[in-house]
């Protein structure tokens, strides 16, 4: 182990949906994504292929 190494603990919970973490995971990436942007105004975003039938595309059925 060199000098900038470091041991940390951590603990792996695999679990149903996690609103506590969902909040945080968001608020951080905002942040993050804010400061990139040089403080822009962020507005939810969604994008979704289709194919000719309109299935998402690699959905089977």
């Amino acid at each position: 182990m060199t000098s900038e190494q470091r041991t940390v603990a951590a603990a792996l919970r695999v679990g149903g949906q996690d609103d506590d973490l969902e909040t945080r995971l968001d608020g951080e990436l905002t942040a993050f994504n804010t400061a990139a942007a040089d403080g822009a105004t962020t507005e939810p975003l969604s994008a979704r292929v289709t194919d000719e039938t309109g299935t998402p595309a690699g959905a089977a059925g």
